[in-house]
């Protein structure tokens, strides 16, 4: 509950209207055209899509099994693509 508007602290900045994370509304719209699987939700979509890019997870594979970023880059989109694709 809030205090009343004589009460309120106007020093505070005010927060920013709310804008859904970057990556959302183009999830939501492949999922509203039958390219996305609707039954994965968006938040977990994103949050794969952002975890596949955390470049340490993938060092061995370029540094230790000398696989190409390029190669790696091609793999982790079918991966991602082909996982979230409509059946």
């Amino acid at each position: 509950m809030q205090p009343p508007s004589d009460q309120r602290d106007e020093s505070k900045p005010k927060r920013p209207p709310y804008r859904p994370p970057i990556g959302i509304p183009i999830r939501e719209e492949g999922k509203a055209t039958g390219e996305f699987d609707q039954a994965i939700p968006t938040s977990v979509m994103l949050n794969a899509f952002f975890c596949l890019q955390s470049p340490r997870t993938y060092e061995a594979l370029v540094v230790g099994e000398q696989m190409s970023p390029e190669e790696l880059v091609k793999h982790l989109g079918e991966i991602y693509f082909k996982g979230i694709a409509a059946k």
